[in-house]
């Protein structure tokens, strides 16, 4: 794209006209969202710039600007058009990190479309880049060069703000044509719409300390004073990470929690063999020792809830672990959607781990319900 014609939203008029624009949507128009941000050294989103593409035009609104946002975000938020994202997961959690700043309640438009989901949802593919995406569906080419880019300089340079341009022009001419392939009357677009809801609903969280080790990949397989363990390393970590603004891996690597949880005596050296990072080790190495010191001697809770893939984990349920993907990939191939969106690890855990807690497990309830239907593991084959 050339980048005389992209518009770069700097100044503070410039932010009033684009809300202005944003506020003259209807729903039938359509605004195209992507994010560039660092995390790799914070817990919190650095946002550098926000693109967006509005009825063929492309905004590049550098938010790193000195003036007050509320009133675009107000505007981006409110809208009627229907907002387009690829992959954004990250592009939603870093607007709803955004709008917090600036006290909003509402994070996102009421209408948007993740086009990789819509891609799974009409069993073209799935978790496809954008790249991949555009040249299959529309043949055009996209350079992916300065995907490492230093977003924080400034000025950008001409690659950057094509590179930024690209993320967002296409969506628009992607999502019609995705519409085209579906068939007439097509329930899977009903069922995408709810999982949207759904998806965006699962975004709106905040990372609770108490409960993090919950969700720690192999917390499982721990018993219960290792769970104990790992719980309280986990509080710590998230402290630091929520009170320093510090990422939770060059606290402690992910990784290396349950290891550290499992070991009878922690020192600097097992640290490295468990695979804590130099870095982190050298800023927080004495601490880790300490909370592990503190752990080992707290009153074990017996009583302490289950990590969320206790079940995957525990080779009694093999069986029926098997069981429930094999129902979830016939009946994705029934619907004609890519197996992965209803037959995956976490819906599976969380079916287990609904049930032992009495509550309607996810593929129980909402679009789910209506196309699984009733599920008896033992007449499952």
């Amino acid at each position: 794209m050339n980048t005389a014609n992209i518009k770069i939203v700097h100044e503070k008029e410039d932010f009033k006209s684009l809300a202005n624009i944003i506020n003259s949507l209807t729903e039938h128009n359509f605004i195209s969202i992507d994010t560039e941000f660092i995390r790799n050294k914070t817990y919190y989103p650095k946002l550098y710039i926000l693109q967006l593409c509005i009825k063929g035009e492309v905004y590049i609104v550098d938010t790193t600007s000195k003036v007050d946002y509320k009133p675009f975000y107000e505007a981006l938020v409110n809208t009627k058009a229907t907002a387009l994202v690829f992959s954004g997961r990250e592009d939603f959690e870093i607007l709803r990190f955004e709008c917090k700043k600036v006290c909003l309640d509402v994070f996102l438009p009421e209408n948007c479309v993740d086009l990789q989901l819509l891609l799974a949802f009409l069993n073209i593919s799935y978790s496809q880049g954008l790249q991949a995406a555009i040249k299959e569906q529309l043949d055009i080419e996209l350079i992916k060069d300065q995907t490492l880019s230093d977003w924080s300089l400034r000025p950008l340079s001409d690659e950057q703000l094509d590179y930024a341009a690209n993320d967002v022009l296409y969506l628009e001419q992607l999502y019609k044509k995705l519409l085209d392939r579906a068939e007439k009357n097509d329930p899977r677009l009903t069922y995408f719409k709810m999982e949207m809801k759904r998806f965006i609903k699962s975004i709106d969280v905040d990372l609770i300390p108490e409960t993090a080790y919950v969700n720690i990949a192999g917390a499982g397989a721990l018993n219960v004073k290792q769970l104990n363990i790992l719980k309280h390393l986990c509080m710590k970590r998230a402290e630091i990470a929520l009170t320093k603004d510090e990422a939770l891996n060059r606290i402690i690597t992910t990784k290396a929690l349950c290891k550290i949880a499992q070991c009878r005596k922690l020192n600097h050296k097992n640290l490295i063999d468990y695979g804590m990072k130099f870095g982190a080790i050298r800023a927080y190495g004495d601490d880790v020792i300490r909370w592990f010191s503190e752990a080992i001697k707290l009153s074990v809770d017996t009583g302490i809830k289950m990590p969320f893939d206790y079940f995957s984990c525990n080779k009694a349920y093999s069986g029926k672990f098997k069981e429930l993907r094999h129902h979830l990939k016939k009946v994705a191939c029934d619907i004609k959607i890519c197996p992965e969106i209803i037959c995956n690890k976490n819906l599976c855990n969380d079916y287990f781990y609904a049930l032992s807690e009495k509550r309607a497990p996810i593929i129980l309830s909402s679009w789910y319900k209506d196309v699984v239907g009733e599920i008896d593991l033992d007449k499952v084959k």
